[in-house]
């Protein structure tokens, strides 16, 4: 087939004359003409979509080579790329438009009603998680009659639970909905911190906090997905700053707790920590319960029962949708009640991109697992009182945490003028001086800020 080349002069190409050219025939002889017309794109919305091949099933090519098969679906390139099964898809429109006042005002009733609450719930998993130094603090060991050894086990007993249960937990979750799955682990590792309680030995320890991680495991994950089907990725990172924020100020406010109910050893013959399990168990299942009604499926299922009016307005409803899915068109394939195959998975762990990724996760809390899991065991050890211990835990908690939230706002703060930056550089004197004269000032947000401030 001859190579053709496409030639046209103009900026419309409507009812033009086009010319092809076949490039390897240098003579004139070889050109084509040809009238072509071009009828204007139409605007697409949701209700006009009755064809949609996305969702239609896929057609596997096969290669006679078993391993060389591909399951591929012819795609057109000007199809809606949301499946009509998206629990949003009644508010998508590729039409919608808005303010940036709309935007932040959004923005901002998402953060109330959505991210605070999912800060309270990481509260809840640091204070069950975190009270164990604490509890040491009161002489636990030597009260259930057991050594260092068996402390250092009991945490590896933790992690290995939480390591094991992350993934089918998400897996579970992206089944039945974050709404639903988040609440219930809340609930069953309340219970399960709750029975610390009632041990008497090595045995129940290992038990106990064993559960405990597999319970906790899948938390985390779980709220960072339920977060993205509100906000877009550039405003994920300050929040999950936050989200780590909350997690160590967990650890100041439950040493002011372990500080008051550690002075109830001897009351009703128990000792003052197994009050302090038992007290911060009800905090964390009452939140769990709570969270049933606080939490939706998603930003266009928000109306209930106990909120008739829901929690945000049509409006406000497309523009978080369409806000998002322009941000990610990827988070319209699936709906938040659809679970991943193992395919899906394995292809999610391949990803080789990512690896370094992990190893920076494995790595990065090494300097901090130390000192956060024995500062109150050594500060006892060396005759710290046991409120005075608690106590001194306090300071380091504060000072990292404030730390992490300036990095966090140093980054995204020279991330964002790095861009600027590099965009300004690579525009020529003419489409600077262009930039200039057609752009007024928006203040930062102007490409020569840096210049001209």
């Amino acid at each position: 087939m001859p190579n053709l080349k496409v030639s046209t002069t103009g900026d419309n190409i409507n009812n033009r004359p086009v010319e092809f050219y076949d490039s390897k025939l240098p003579d004139s002889k070889s050109k084509i003409s040809a009238e072509i017309t071009q009828s204007p794109s139409p605007v697409l919305g949701p209700k006009d979509l009755d064809n949609d091949d996305l969702t239609e099933p896929e057609v596997e090519h096969q290669s006679p080579w078993p391993w060389a098969r591909k399951a591929r679906k012819p795609i057109d390139l000007d199809a809606t790329a949301t499946t009509r099964n998206h629990e949003n898809y009644s508010r998508f429109d590729i039409a919608e438009r808005w303010t940036y006042r709309e935007e932040r005002s959004v923005k901002r009733k998402s953060d109330i009603k959505i991210f605070l609450w999912i800060l309270v719930m990481f509260f809840a998993l640091n204070l069950d998680r975190g009270n164990l130094g604490n509890a040491v603090a009161d002489n636990l060991l030597d009260d259930i009659s057991i050594t260092t050894n068996d402390y250092n086990n009991a945490q590896n007993m933790y992690r290995i639970g939480f390591l094991l249960s992350e993934i089918p937990s998400q897996m579970l979750g992206k089944r039945i909905g974050p709404d639903r799955w988040i609440p219930v682990q809340i609930i069953l590792w309340s219970f399960a911190a709750g029975g610390q309680f009632f041990m008497t030995g090595r045995a129940s320890f290992f038990a106990c906090r064993f559960l405990i991680g597999v319970f906790m495991g899948g938390f985390i994950p779980d709220s960072i997905l339920y977060l993205s089907y509100f906000y877009k990725k550039s405003e994920m990172p300050m929040r999950l700053a936050f989200f780590w924020f909350v997690d160590s100020m967990s650890g100041v406010i439950g040493s002011f707790i372990a500080y008051g109910v550690l002075h109830m050893r001897g009351v009703d013959g128990k000792e003052g920590w197994r009050w302090l399990f038992l007290i911060e168990a009800l905090i964390s299942v009452t939140i769990g319960f709570a969270s049933f009604f606080f939490l939706v499926p998603g930003p266009t299922q928000t109306k209930t029962k106990w909120n008739p009016k829901g929690y945000f307005t049509e409006r406000e409803e497309k523009i978080i949708v369409n806000r998002v899915l322009r941000d990610d068109p990827s988070k319209g394939d699936m709906h938040n009640r659809q679970g991943i195959s193992l395919k899906q998975l394995w292809q999610s762990l391949s990803d080789y991109d990512l690896w370094p990724i992990y190893v920076i996760g494995i790595l990065f809390q090494i300097p901090e697992g130390p000192p956060k899991s024995y500062l109150t065991l050594t500060l006892k050890h060396i005759g710290f009182s046991t409120f005075n211990t608690t106590l001194l835990g306090i300071p380091i908690t504060i000072f990292s945490s404030l730390n992490m939230l300036w990095v966090t706002y140093l980054t995204e703060r020279f991330q964002q003028r790095a861009y600027k930056t590099k965009k300004w550089n690579s525009m020529t004197k003419e489409e600077q001086a262009w930039y200039l004269e057609h752009n007024s000032d928006q203040g930062n947000k102007r490409l020569d800020f840096l210049f001209a401030s």
